[in-house]
């Protein structure tokens, strides 16, 4: 809640209800939350899930044009139609299914805007989004080569 209470009065999109949050926090603090099961797909189910968070979290936004009310969507596996993000999780699944190196921070940093849009190819209404996501990959991409060895699982053995 301390980091919630800094943002409060600073956030211009954003508005707080705090009788709202307490009221759920109080709830839930009931409940026996069990951790959720990821095993399902789009996810890899073994030790490339970290890195599939890491990478698809870096592009998880604005997936619809709100002009026009157009979603991004793309159609993966055949004859499954993805809206939303779950586009970009398709888009992603179907790159890694093809064999191309997307948890690879070499990759992303060298990845031409071409190659970029025909990874993510489908249905979507604002090109200049879609290469905001480029550039959010590369910049995601030079941090781990710079800091981490290219390797999001030392992100987390840096942390201790």
């Amino acid at each position: 809640m301390q980091n919630i209470l800094a943002l409060n009065g600073h956030a211009t999109h954003v508005k707080f209800d705090f009788e709202r949050i307490s009221g759920l926090a109080k709830e839930m603090a009931l409940q026996d939350l069990k951790i959720p099961a990821w095993n399902f797909w789009p996810f890899p189910e073994d030790e490339k899930f970290a890195d599939f968070i890491f990478w698809t979290s870096a592009i998880n936004f604005c997936f619809t044009d709100f002009a026009s009310g157009k979603s991004y969507e793309v159609e993966y596996p055949r004859g499954t139609k993805n809206r939303g993000a779950n586009s970009m999780f398709a888009a992603f699944r179907r790159a890694m299914d093809a064999g191309v190196s997307v948890f690879d921070a070499r990759y992303w940093n060298s990845v031409s805007r071409a190659e970029f849009l025909e990874l993510f190819r489908g249905n979507y209404a604002d090109e200049r989004i879609m290469l905001w996501r480029h550039e959010c990959l590369r910049r995601n991409a030079v941090v781990l080569l710079r800091y981490y060895d290219g390797k999001v699982e030392n992100i987390f053995k840096k942390s201790g």
